[in-house]
C-alpha cells in the first residue's frame, strides 16, 4: 500500500509476491495476517514480524478435515432401481451448478474471521471451474471444511460471519439466478436455513450487528442502493427497517463495536453516515383491547391478545402496503393508527374499508374491529423531508409529532399544518402519559425528561441515567429502563437487573429479571419499600404485553415462541379492588375468575367475611347454577384461611380490610347455616338447591351426614339425584352405615337399593333389630354395630334408667353384662357415671349404678390417680376403698374423715386408736414425717412416737416446740434423742460443706493447671512465628493419645479432616444440615456429650470439669437453706440451756459457709470467661503478647464449650446471693 505523497525513504519492502494479491485481513486479535494471491494461494504470517505461518493453495478438490462419513443409509445405493438394474446404482452422479458464477459476482476473494480468532472463511473463484467455493480454516492454515455445492443455483461474492460464532451468512442464487437468498453455512459447511430476499437486484454488503441480533443487507440495483436490517425471531426473518438511497452506491458498511446498534457506513459521493436503532415494543393498551404491532417490510402484524395469544409470524389480522413501513404511531384513546412508509408518505388507518393498494387481512374470526387505510398523505404532501433522519413518531389525537434535524415537528392531520419547534438537546427517546388530556414528553442523552405543552418545553424530572425506555405513569411518575438493565422510578433504583418491563392498568409495575424472575410492584405506593411479589420464569424470558380484561400476562422466550400465564398479583389486586370493593361488588365475576384460574375460594369469605355473610342472598341469586354453589361450599376448609396466604399477592390493599379472627373462624359451620338457611327459605328450594344445601351439611365440622340423609328422606322425589350426588363426598357402603346410624329403617332399605350389597346380607339384621321392642336397647345395638361407643353407651344408659325407674330387674339382669363389656372394653366409666347420675331419681347406691362407680374407682387406681379413686369412691358410699385409696395418695385429713364412716358401714365396732396407729405408721414408712408426728400427736397422745416421726424428718422446729409443750419435763429424752440427733445432723452437714469445698479447690486448681498448659503452647507457637488456629484440633493433654482407649477416644479417631483443617466427628453436625426431629437432635447432643470426660488426661478434661464445677457449686448453693434452719435451732438450744456452746457452733457454720461461698464466687469469672492470672512482670510488648493469647483461649473455650449442654455453658446463679439466709445474730458485723 502506496499513497502518491509517499517517498522511497519512508517504504519498508518486507517482501515481494510475484502474484497479485486478492485480499488482505488481519485477525480480530491483530495477531495473524492473511493474504490471497490471484493465483489462490493462500499464505499466513505474523503481524508483527511477518514470520510465514502457512502456506496453502485453495483450489483444490479436498473437502477438509471435519468430512463427514457417509454410511450409505438412504443413498442412492441402496435403493431399488427396476429394470435399470444394479449398475444404475453404482453410477456417480457430479452435481453441475446451473449458473458457473453470478453476473453480478465482483470476482474478488473475500475473507471473514469468526469473532474468537479460531476459524476464518474464505470465499474465492476457483480457477478450474470458474465456480465460486467457500472454505473453512483454522487459524493455523489446516482446512477444515467446504460448502456443499448450491443445487441448481451459485454463490455470491457477499460473506459475513455471524459474531456469536454459530453461522455464515453468504448471498446465493437458485432457480436458474430468480431467487435470491441468504444461506447461511455451518462451520463443517453443511447449510442451515435461509433468508429469501425479495429483489431484482443483488447483495453487495452483509454484517452482523455486536450481538448478532441484526443483519445488515445492502442491496445494489443498478445506480441506486438500500440498506435492510432484518431480525430473526421464531425461525422467521422480520424485515424491520428499508432505506432506499436513490443515485448513492454504499461503499462499506461497520458495526460499531462498542454500541450494539450503531451502523457505520461510506457512500461512493465520500459521504460518511452513521445510523442508530433501538429495540421497541410498539403496544396499544387499553382497558378493552391489547394490540401489539409487528413490522415485516410491507406487511404490518396486528395481534390482539385480548382474544388469543398468537404467536409471531401469525397474528390476528396484518395491514398490507406496496411500500416498506418504517415505523408506525398510535393513539390508544381513539384507536388510530399512522404508518411510516419508506417514501415519506403517512398511511393513515381507521375502521374504514381501505384504499385499493392496501389491504387488511384478517386471520382471527373474533376480531371484530381492525385498521383499515382509509386515507393517505402522499409524499409530496408529507411533512417529513427527509425519511433518513426522521425519528420519535407520535401520534395524540389529531397531532402528528417527529423529531428531524433537531427540530420537535408537530403536524395537524385535519388542518394539514405543521409547527416546528427547535430542540437544544439530542433527543434520545418519548412518551406519551395517560392522563386525559395527554402530553407528549421527550428525554434528552442525560435522562432529562421534558413535558410538550403549548408548543414549548417544562423540564419535569431527571432520570439518574439516561433510559433507552421509558413511561409516563400515575401522578406524573416516571419508570425508565437504561441499556445496562437499571430500572428507576422517578430517581429511585428499583432493580439493576431488569431486562423488560410493563405498566399494567397504569398502577402496577411488572418486570422481568436477569435472574429468570418475574416482579410486580404497586406505584400508588410513593415508599421505596412497596408491595412486590416475585415469582419464577423461564431464562431468558421478556415481557410483551398484560391484558386487563382477563389479566394475562404474554411473555416472550429467548426463541420467539410465546407463553400466557396468570399471575396471581394481577389476579387478586384486580379482585380486590375492583370486585370485592364495597362500592363495586361483584361477587360473581371475582368467583368467575377465580374458579378459572384454580385460586382457593375460601378467599371470597376470608377477604371481608362480614361482607361476605351479609351479601350470601346476591350471591346466591347472580349464581349460574346450583353446581356453582356447590363447587364454592365444597372448598370451604376451616384449617386453610387464606387471607394469609393470598396477601401478599395484592398491590393495592384496602386500609379497613383487616378482620378478626376469632369472630369469623372457624367458617365452615357458620358459612354452611348461613347458606342453608337462605336456600330453605327461597321458593321451591328443594328442587332447585337439593345438592347445596345437602353439601352445608356434608362440610360441617364434624360432618353431618345425618342431618343430610334426614332433609334428603323429607323430599323422597329427590332421592336417585341427590344419593348419585352424595356418592361423590362418601362411598355408598359408608353412607348404608351412616344411614342405619339415624335409626330409620326405611331410609336404610332406600339407600341399600343403591349398594352392591347382597339383599340377604343386610335384611336379616335389619329383621333382627326390628324385633327389639326398646327403643332405647335398639339405638344400643346398631351404635355397637356401627362401633359409635359413646353414643352406645348413652343409649344404653337411657335404657337402664327407664328399667330402673319402672323396677323391672329381671330385664335388666340379662343385658347388664352386655353394657358392662362395652363399658370396659372402651373405658367410657365417665360418661355412664354423669348420665346415671344427671337424673335427679338415680341414686349412686342403687345396685348397678354402684356396680359401675366402683368399676371406675378400680380403673383409676390402676392408673395411680389415687386422689380421683377415691373421690368416686366415696360418691358411691364405698369408704373403705376410698380410705384405702386416700391412704395411698397421701391425703391425711381425708383418710381420717371416713373412719367413723367405715365403723358404721361395716357394722362392727373397730377401735380408733388401731387404724389412728397403722395410718400414722404407714405416713413414716412413706416418709410423711409430719403428717406421721401429727396423728401420734392430737390423736393418740403418743409424744414420743410424735417425736421419732419428727427427728426422723429432721423437723426440728416440731421437736422444738414438744419440748416447749408436751415433753417439756423429759429431760432425758431431750439429752439422749434430740441432742443426739441434732449433733450427728450438725456434723454430717459440716462434714459435706468441707469435702464439697475441698472437691471444689481440687478441681479448679486442675482446670488452672489445663489451661496454663494452654496458654504456654499458644505463647510457643506465636514465638516461633507461627500462627495458632483455633479450629485447629491439637491435643493438650497430659499423656499421649495413644495411651488413651476409652470411649471417647475411640471415637475421635473415626474422624475426617475438612478442607479448614478441623477434625470433624461422624457425630457432629454438618454446616446447613437439618436433623430429622428433635429426638435426634437430643440423641446426637447425648453422644457429643459422652465424648467429654473427667479423666485426667483426656482431650475434653477442661469441659468435663466445668461440667462438674457448675453441678458442685449449684449443690453446694442450696445448702444455705438447711444452714439457717440448723442455726435457728442452734440458738433456740442456746435459750433453752442458758449458754453459748450451739451459738457459737452456729456462728461458726454460717461463717464458715460464708467464706466458702466467697471464694467460690470470685472464681465463676475465671472459670468461665477468662484464664488465670499470671503473676510474672513482664514488659509493655510481652503484655500485649499476654492479651493476644488470652483471647485465644477464650475463644477456643467459646468453641469447645457446644460439647456440653447449654446449662454448663454459663455461670450458675448463686441463690445465697439473694435469699436472707445468714441469721443476723450470727453475723461478724457488730453494727447490725
Amino acid at each position: 500500500l502506496q499513497f502518491e505523497d509517499d517517498l522511497e525513504e519512508n517504504i519498508n519492502t518486507i517482501g515481494t509476491l510475484e502474484e497479485c494479491i486478492h485480499e488482505l485481513k488481519l485477525s480480530p486479535d491483530q495477531q495473524i495476517l492473511i493474504a490471497v494471491t490471484n493465483t489462490k494461494v493462500l499464505l499466513l504470517s505474523t503481524n508483527n514480524d511477518y514470520e510465514p505461518i502457512a502456506e496453502t493453495l485453495l483450489d483444490t478438490n479436498e473437502f477438509g478435515e471435519q468430512q463427514l462419513v457417509n454410511v450409505g443409509w438412504g443413498s442412492k445405493t441402496t435403493q431399488f432401481h427396476g429394470s435399470v438394474g444394479k449398475k444404475a446404482a453404482l453410477e456417480s452422479t457430479v452435481i453441475v451448478p446451473a449458473q458457473v458464477r453470478s453476473n453480478d459476482d465482483d470476482g474478488r476473494s473475500h475473507i471473514v474471521w469468526r469473532d474468537d480468532g479460531d476459524l476464518f472463511a474464505i470465499s474465492f473463484i476457483s480457477l478450474t471451474n470458474q465456480w465460486r467455493t467457500i472454505k473453512i480454516f483454522n487459524k493455523q492454515g489446516q482446512l477444515q471444511s467446504t460448502n456443499e455445492s448450491p443445487l441448481n443455483g451459485c454463490i455470491e461474492s457477499a460473506i459475513a460471519w455471524k459474531i456469536s460464532g454459530e453461522l455464515i451468512g453468504a448471498a446465493m442464487r437458485f432457480n436458474n439466478g430468480q431467487k435470491l437468498t441468504i444461506s447461511f453455512l455451518e462451520k463443517n459447511g453443511l447449510k442451515h436455513g435461509e433468508l429469501v430476499l425479495n429483489t431484482t437486484g443483488y447483495v453487495e454488503h452483509l454484517a452482523w450487528n455486536k450481538d448478532s441480533t441484526i443483519l445488515a443487507i445492502v442491496v445494489r440495483q443498478q445506480n441506486d442502493s438500500s440498506l435492510q436490517l432484518w431480525s430473526s425471531s421464531n425461525y422467521h426473518w422480520y424485515l424491520k427497517q428499508s432505506f432506499p438511497f436513490s443515485s448513492v452506491n454504499i461503499q462499506a458498511i461497520q458495526w460499531d463495536i462498542d454500541i450494539a446498534n450503531k451502523l457505520h457506513f461510506i457512500t461512493n459521493n465520500g459521504q460518511y453516515r452513521s445510523m442508530t436503532w433501538s429495540w421497541t415494543s410498539q403496544v396499544s393498551y387499553t382497558n378493552t383491547r391489547s394490540l401489539v404491532f409487528l413490522l415485516d417490510g410491507c406487511h404490518l402484524f396486528v395481534s390482539d391478545f385480548t382474544h388469543s395469544s398468537i404467536p409471531p409470524p401469525i397474528s390476528s389480522y396484518e395491514i398490507l402496503c406496496p411500500l416498506f413501513i418504517l415505523a408506525i404511531a398510535s393513539d390508544d384513546d381513539h384507536d388510530k393508527l399512522i404508518l411510516i412508509l419508506s417514501d415519506r408518505s403517512l398511511a393513515i388507518c381507521g375502521k374504514s374499508s381501505s384504499l385499493t393498494d392496501y389491504r387488511t387481512i384478517i386471520h382471527l374470526s373474533e376480531i371484530k374491529s381492525a385498521h383499515y387505510v382509509t386515507s393517505l398523505v402522499s409524499s409530496s404532501e408529507s411533512p417529513i423531508k427527509n425519511i433518513h433522519n426522521a425519528t420519535h413518531f407520535r401520534l395524540i389525537n389529531q397531532q402528528f409529532f417527529f423529531i428531524e434535524e433537531s427540530h420537535l415537528h408537530i403536524y395537524n392531520l385535519e388542518t394539514k399544518t405543521k409547527t416546528s419547534l427547535l430542540l437544544n438537546f439530542q433527543c434520545l427517546t418519548t412518551a406519551i402519559d395517560n392522563e386525559e388530556t395527554k402530553h407528549l414528553y421527550l428525554q434528552d442523552e442525560h435522562g432529562k425528561i421534558f413535558r410538550v405543552d403549548n408548543n414549548e418545553l417544562h423540564a419535569r424530572m431527571h432520570f439518574p441515567r439516561p433510559c433507552s425506555h421509558f413511561s409516563v405513569v400515575l401522578n406524573e411518575q416516571f419508570v425508565g429502563l437504561t441499556e445496562n438493565y437499571r430500572l428507576y422510578l422517578n430517581t429511585n433504583e428499583l432493580a439493576h437487573n431488569c431486562n423488560s418491563y410493563f405498566i399494567h392498568d397504569k398502577t402496577i409495575l411488572v418486570y422481568s429479571t436477569l435472574q429468570h424472575q418475574l416482579a410486580f410492584r404497586s406505584l400508588i405506593n410513593h415508599q421505596q419499600t412497596a408491595e412486590i411479589s416475585y415469582r419464577r420464569t423461564e431464562r431468558g424470558t421478556r415481557i410483551v404485553c398484560t391484558a386487563y380484561t382477563d389479566l394475562k400476562l404474554v411473555l416472550q422466550m429467548p426463541r420467539g415462541n410465546l407463553e400466557t400465564i396468570y399471575p396471581r398479583p394481577l389476579l387478586l389486586t384486580y379482585i380486590c379492588s375492583e370486585l370485592l370493593n364495597s362500592k363495586t361488588l361483584n361477587y360473581k365475576r371475582a368467583f368467575e375468575l377465580m374458579r378459572k384460574n384454580r385460586l382457593n375460594l375460601n378467599f371470597l369469605y376470608d377477604y371481608k367475611p362480614k361482607q361476605f355473610i351479609d351479601y350470601i342472598p346476591s350471591f346466591v341469586s347472580n349464581a349460574r347454577n346450583d353446581d356453582d354453589i356447590c363447587l364454592f361450599l365444597s372448598e370451604i376448609d376451616n384449617e386453610k384461611n387464606t387471607r394469609e396466604e393470598y396477601m401478599k399477592y395484592i398491590l393495592k390493599q384496602d386500609e379497613n380490610s383487616t378482620t378478626d379472627n376469632q369472630i369469623w373462624h372457624p367458617k365452615a359451620n357458620l358459612i354452611c347455616e348461613k347458606f342453608r338457611a337462605y336456600l330453605e327459605s327461597t321458593s321451591n328450594s328443594a328442587v332447585e338447591h337439593m345438592n347445596s344445601i345437602l353439601t352445608t351439611y356434608i362440610k360441617q365440622s364434624p360432618t353431618n351426614m345425618e342431618g343430610a340423609l334426614t332433609y334428603l328422606n323429607q323430599h323422597p322425589k329427590l332421592f336417585d339425584n341427590a344419593i348419585r350426588y352424595l356418592t361423590y363426598f362418601i362411598d355408598i357402603d359408608r353412607l348404608y352405615d351412616i344411614a342405619l346410624g339415624t335409626y330409620n329403617f326405611e331410609l336404610v332399605l332406600m339407600i341399600s337399593e343403591k349398594t352392591q350389597k347382597d339383599p340377604k346380607e343386610y335384611l336379616p339384621e335389619l329383621n333382627q333389630l326390628r324385633l327389639i321392642t326398646s327403643h332405647n336397647w335398639r339405638k344400643f345395638k346398631i351404635d355397637c354395630r356401627l362401633k359409635r361407643f359413646k353414643k352406645a353407651i348413652e343409649n344404653g344408659c337411657d335404657y337402664f334408667i327407664e328399667l330402673l325407674l319402672n323396677k323391672n330387674m329381671n330385664e335388666i339382669d340379662s343385658k347388664f353384662h352386655e353394657f358392662i363389656n362395652i363399658l370396659e372394653n372402651n373405658r367410657l366409666y365417665k360418661l355412664a357415671v354423669k348420665k346415671f347420675l344427671s337424673n335427679s331419681q338415680i341414686q349412686p347406691t342403687m345396685n348397678y349404678i354402684n356396680e359401675i362407680i366402683k368399676l371406675y374407682g378400680d380403673y383409676l387406681m390402676t392408673k395411680k390417680y389415687y386422689i380421683e379413686a377415691a373421690l368416686i369412691y366415696e360418691r358411691g358410699k364405698l369408704y373403705e376403698q376410698a380410705s384405702q385409696a386416700f391412704r395411698q395418695g397421701k391425703d391425711v385429713q381425708n383418710s381420717l374423715k371416713l373412719l367413723p364412716d367405715i365403723s358404721k358401714q361395716i357394722k362392727q365396732p373397730i377401735t380408733q386408736t388401731e387404724q389412728y396407729r397403722s395410718l400414722a405408721e404407714q405416713f413414716r414408712n412413706d416418709s410423711l414425717y409430719i403428717e406421721s408426728g401429727q396423728i401420734y400427736e392430737n390423736y393418740l397422745n403418743d409424744y414420743e412416737e410424735a417425736l421419732l416421726s419428727y427427728l426422723q424428718g429432721h423437723e426440728w422446729s416440731h421437736v422444738i416446740r414438744l419440748f416447749s409443750t408436751s415433753l417439756h419435763d423429759r429431760h432425758d429424752l431431750y439429752e439422749h434423742e434430740f441432742l443426739s440427733a441434732f449433733n450427728t445432723f450438725y456434723d454430717d452437714l459440716q462434714r459435706q460443706i468441707r469435702n464439697d469445698f475441698e472437691k471444689f479447690q481440687t478441681q479448679t486448681r486442675r482446670l488452672t493447671t489445663l489451661r496454663t498448659n494452654l496458654f504456654q503452647h499458644i505463647k510457643e507457637i506465636l514465638d516461633s512465628g507461627r500462627d495458632y488456629d483455633i479450629d485447629e484440633n491439637d491435643d493438650q493433654s497430659d499423656n499421649d493419645d495413644q495411651n488413651i482407649n476409652d470411649d471417647r477416644r475411640t471415637l475421635a479417631t473415626r474422624t475426617a479432616a475438612d478442607d479448614t483443617g478441623s477434625i470433624r466427628t461422624r457425630l457432629t453436625k454438618k454446616s446447613g444440615s437439618v436433623s430429622s426431629s428433635k429426638k435426634s437432635q437430643r440423641r446426637a447432643a447425648q453422644q457429643l456429650e459422652k465424648l467429654v470426660q473427667l479423666k485426667e488426661g483426656s482431650k475434653h478434661e477442661d469441659l468435663a470439669l466445668i461440667r462438674e464445677l457448675w453441678l458442685l457449686i449449684t449443690k453446694f448453693d442450696k445448702l444455705n437453706y438447711d444452714i439457717r434452719h440448723v442455726n435457728k435451732i442452734c440458738y433456740q438450744i442456746s435459750t433453752y440451756q442458758n449458754s453459748l456452746e450451739y451459738e457459737l457452733k452456729g456462728e461458726l457454720l454460717q461463717n464458715k459457709y460464708s467464706e466458702c461461698m466467697s471464694i467460690i464466687e470470685k472464681q465463676l469469672t475465671i472459670i468461665w470467661l477468662s484464664i488465670p492470672e499470671h503473676q510474672h512482670h513482664q514488659q509493655q510488648q510481652e503484655n500485649v503478647q499476654i492479651l493476644i493469647i488470652n483471647k485465644k483461649v477464650r475463644e477456643k473455650l467459646k468453641k469447645e464449650l457446644d460439647l456440653i449442654s447449654n446449662q454448663y455453658r454459663v455461670s450458675p446463679i448463686l441463690n445465697s446471693k439473694t435469699s436472707q439466709w445468714k441469721l443476723v445474730l450470727f453475723d461478724t458485723d457488730v453494727s447490725i
